[in-house]
């Protein structure tokens, strides 16, 4: 009888687990007539299930990431493996000691193993991985390269429209998104567009000002510092960890 009863209670959190693979956690508890607390409790024994089957694995390339927990501003740490993209652990928080909890916690025989870390460009991240993987190279994704890329290019072209305005060029007026939209997505008068404005870059009316021989873009992408080595480190990494890029805290999207 008691064999019986364990049964049921095992097929009955495997449909909840099921469940909440469709819907929240909010309406699986509603339907089911579960209190949070035991949905939670189920999701968690399952959990730890699935962790004590998981053989000891560490992977040559790892990433690190926050995300927000169920659409709120409740932040998690989640270390995936790149060439797998299933995630290897996560961490309540997004802060230095998540960070850190998440790299000390891979067993210290197995971090020489680790090749590559893809990251955002928080510096304390950077500092983390330095100090528990050593030998990793640490890879920026490629949507915080984007991201600074979109906003180098956008910085001179709002220099440029004030200069050209005031001799009365009206070159740059409503181009702001068509600089930062990808060539890939664009239709075929846009495309057009678009050459004419580099045509016209080339013969020096726009973002080919040049200062002490170095363009604005390059000396915005100084300001960058240290946080280039990332940019090159990323040069080898799998096709699929410079894609992952999922966005940061403040929602913003890569151009």
């Amino acid at each position: 009888m008691g064999g019986g009863r364990l049964a049921l209670h095992a097929l009955f959190e495997s449909l909840v687990i099921d469940l909440l693979n469709e819907a929240s956690f909010a309406a699986v508890a509603r339907r089911l007539g579960l209190s949070w607390d035991e949905v939670d409790g189920i999701m968690s024994r399952a959990g730890f299930r699935g962790r004590s089957r998981r053989e000891e694995h560490v992977p040559t390339g790892i990433g690190l990431d926050e995300t927000s927990f169920q659409k709120l501003h409740e932040y998690v740490t989640v270390v995936t493996e790149l060439d797998a993209s299933r995630v290897v652990a996560m961490l309540d928080g997004w802060t230095d000691e998540s960070v850190d909890a998440s790299f000390s916690g891979i067993p210290e025989r197995s971090r020489v193993r680790v090749e590559a870390v893809a990251m955002d460009m928080w510096r304390e991240s950077m500092t983390a991985a330095a100090e528990w993987l050593r030998k990793a190279r640490v890879c920026f994704d490629r949507f915080h390269v984007d991201r600074h890329l979109g906003e180098a290019v956008n910085t001179v072209r709002k220099q440029e429209h004030r200069s050209l305005l005031e001799d009365g060029d009206q070159t740059q007026t409503w181009t702001k998104y068509l600089w930062l939209e990808s060539p890939r997505t664009m239709d075929r008068d846009r495309r057009t567009l678009l050459t004419r404005l580099r045509e016209a870059c080339a013969h020096g009316s726009c973002l080919s000002v040049e200062e002490d021989g170095v363009s604005p873009v390059e000396l915005h992408q100084k300001g960058l510092g240290e946080e280039c080595l990332g940019v090159l480190g990323g040069v080898g990494i799998p096709k699929q960890a410079a894609a992952d890029g999922q966005g940061g805290r403040d929602g913003t999207e890569a151009p």
